[in-house]
């Protein structure tokens, strides 16, 4: 009933969004030409459908004045594809993701000042990496947008190696930036060198159905996919995040700062360093609803609560998760790397931070967690059959090693 009822939602938003092109012209384009032209006519209203084919973007060059991740409002020098300023835009590609465009741009799909944009069925690769480290460079960058991003194919975006390993930051999937709300649902993002969907400063997001795959599970200093971090929300960021796929990435979800998220049925499987982190980075007081996930091969902690302040108002929980085989690479044995080895390292806690309800199976557990909690194998069997009936298996089963 829950899922029906997120779903019935879901058609009703589409269907009153679609009414907002019924005015505009269908443009079917069949090359990047056709594609810059229509962009730069300036109207308010675009509708545009990819014919079959490859559409390469040269880079245009910008200056990109808005904020950083950092809250840096000097200009960032940066390239983009194609900068999308209407304020109505549904670009479709052809079926059987038969439309790719590749950007060879740091900010490839551009949108600035979208009130109600679609991008849909596309594949998008290609992008390079801008040189300056400040540029948030995406496949797609939303700022000041409302965007709802489908059942697209948004992967091999990685950049220059040189440029990559001396900036340590690569290109994103997805960034989602200053006034923005965008709703991500269905759409497959791999192999890229960074995040695979950051939501920064003041952005929004709805995370659904996603599959993030790192491929590479490269670390931030070498090159390849998965560097980063799979969904990153930061500094005062605010997004849902559920029934996501996140597998071979440095590390899983990561709830900073002041960002505030609901984490829930997600499935962080073999990534290289942490599954879900909540962290305050001295000064914030992030706040993290952490229920019914999946975390499966990690190399460092499974979980990890870093918040030492308390604040007003609510301050999260972490409740019937369930940890497998977490903490398993000795290189990351220190505390002082990333977090306490263990399946669920809590370094400090609100006083109102629930924990309750989770389930440990096959993990490491090392000083100063606390005692062993892994149940055996007969004992986990039975509660993953009694009380996880609802959590989305069936979805996760043609991509999961665990749950195959």
């Amino acid at each position: 009933m829950r899922f029906r009822k997120r779903f019935l939602f879901i058609y009703i938003f589409l269907v009153f969004c679609v009414s907002q092109y019924a005015q505009a012209k269908v443009d079917t384009v069949r090359n990047a030409a056709q594609l810059y032209s229509i962009c730069a006519r300036g109207e308010d209203s675009l509708d545009i459908v990819l014919l079959p084919g490859d559409y390469h973007l040269a880079p245009n060059k910008d200056v990109d004045t808005m904020l950083s991740m950092d809250g840096d409002t000097n200009p960032v020098k940066i390239t983009y594809g194609l900068k999308i300023t209407s304020k109505f835009v549904n670009i479709k590609g052809a079926a059987a993701y038969g439309s790719a465009i590749y950007t060879h741009s740091g900010y490839g799909l551009w949108f600035v000042g979208c009130e109600n944009g679609v991008i849909e069925g596309i594949i998008i690769s290609g992008g390079i990496r801008d040189s300056d480290s400040r540029a948030t460079d995406a496949a797609i960058v939303a700022s000041n947008s409302k965007l709802r991003i489908l059942d697209n194919l948004i992967f091999e975006n990685q950049g220059d190696t040189g440029i990559v390993k001396k900036n340590v930051v690569g290109i994103m999937g997805i960034c989602v930036r200053e006034k923005s709300y965008v709703f991500i649902y269905d759409n497959q993002i791999a192999r890229n060198s960074w995040h695979g969907i950051g939501v920064y400063k003041d952005g929004a997001a709805t995370i659904t159905g996603n599959l993030i795959d790192g491929v590479d599970k490269a670390k931030d200093e070498e090159m390849g996919g998965g560097r980063g971090i799979g969904i990153l929300i930061t500094r005062n960021g605010k997004a849902t995040v559920e029934t996501n796929i996140i597998k071979r990435y440095s590390k899983g979800i990561g709830v900073f700062i002041n960002a505030d998220a609901l984490v829930s049925e997600n499935l962080v499987e073999d990534v290289g360093i942490w599954g879900i982190n909540v962290w305050d980075a001295d000064s914030g007081r992030p706040v993290a609803r952490i229920n019914k996930n999946i975390i499966y091969k990690t190399g460092a902690c499974g979980v990890a609560i870093i918040r030492y302040l308390e604040g007003k108002g609510e301050t999260g929980f972490f409740t019937n998760n369930i940890m497998v085989e977490t903490a398993q690479n000795h290189e990351y044995d220190s505390p002082d790397k990333y977090c306490f080895q263990c399946a669920l390292a809590v370094h400090a806690r609100p006083d109102k931070f629930t924990i309750e309800g989770n389930v440990f199976y096959k993990n490491t557990w090392m000083a100063p967690c606390f005692t062993n909690l892994d149940k055996g194998i007969a004992q986990f069997v039975e509660i993953l059959q009694t009380q996880y009936s609802t959590v989305p298996l069936q979805w996760y089963a043609g991509y999961s090693e665990f749950i195959q």
